[in-house]
């Protein structure tokens, strides 16, 4: 008969020990693809929230600028029109004679063939202008030329805090 007691013992792992790091490396790789997919997740979220509120700021700053630079355009266009319909109301109205007359007392001739507006019109209105020394100086051209004077020196004024001058080209 053999005794138990001389038998070696042997060494045997425990399954419970074993059966237990299998499972919390399992849950831990678990864990970790839940996280590292979360953190994908939330990074992309975020990402394109940094980008569409950037893109919503931007559109915006677009829409402002492009309101508040085109004013002066909006106004300069609105002027124009409203010198337009005076010049047209005023140059039907005037009377041809008295336009002739006033352009005398405007303008004058230059030694250099030019007609111009007097040095006394330029100090006391600021005003110059000037007609080619080829130009026929026809009646209907004094007319034009009364008329857009007067309404040069009417809105001019009133227009230089926005804009650099105010001129008319026949």
């Amino acid at each position: 008969m053999t005794s138990l007691d001389h038998v070696e013992p042997r060494k045997v792992t425990s399954p419970k020990r074993s059966l237990t790091l299998l499972t919390l490396r399992k849950i831990a790789i678990r864990i970790s693809l839940v996280v590292a997919a979360a953190t994908i997740l939330s990074y992309w979220h975020v990402k394109t929230g940094f980008e569409q509120q950037a893109v919503d700021n931007l559109e915006r700053y677009i829409e402002q600028r492009r309101v508040r630079e085109s004013a002066i355009f909006d106004l300069a266009s609105s002027n124009i029109r409203t010198f337009s319909d005076a010049y047209l109301r005023e140059i039907s109205q005037m009377d041809p004679l008295g336009a002739e007359q006033r352009f005398a007392a405007l303008f004058e001739r230059m030694p250099d063939g030019t007609t111009r507006l007097t040095e006394n019109v330029f100090r006391t209105y600021g005003v110059t202008g000037f007609i080619g020394k080829h130009v026929m100086i026809e009646r209907d051209l004094k007319r034009r030329l009364v008329v857009a004077f007067d309404l040069i020196t009417q809105f001019g004024p009133a227009w230089k805090s926005q804009f650099a001058n105010l001129y008319v080209m026949t």
